[in-house]
């Protein structure tokens, strides 16, 4: 199955919105900044992510500037997903 980076934002988005209690968030936003981000709700992001695209994160994946934004999460997966042999990123 071919994930387009387009899909994986969607993916994102929605989960995070679901959460978001309404909050706009646009894809460049740092998450802590938006208000609904604590330390559980980045763990269930972690969850979220390693379900949702069968990729493990590393322990510093999410401390780093690479998972401040949805633009920055997106390109972090497409990263995990590319190392993976079975996996198309478009």
């Amino acid at each position: 199955m071919k994930l387009h980076h387009e899909d994986i934002e969607a993916s994102l988005r929605r989960f995070l919105q679901r959460h978001s209690s309404g909050v706009e968030l646009a894809k460049d936003m740092r998450l802590v900044d938006s208000g609904f981000f604590h330390s559980l709700m980045a763990i269930q992001l972690i969850i979220f992510i390693e379900k949702e695209f069968g990729i493990e994160l590393e322990d510093g994946d999410m401390g780093t500037a690479r998972a401040h934004t949805i633009e920055s999460l997106t390109r972090l997966i497409e990263s995990k997903l590319v190392r993976r042999p079975t996996s198309t990123v478009c």
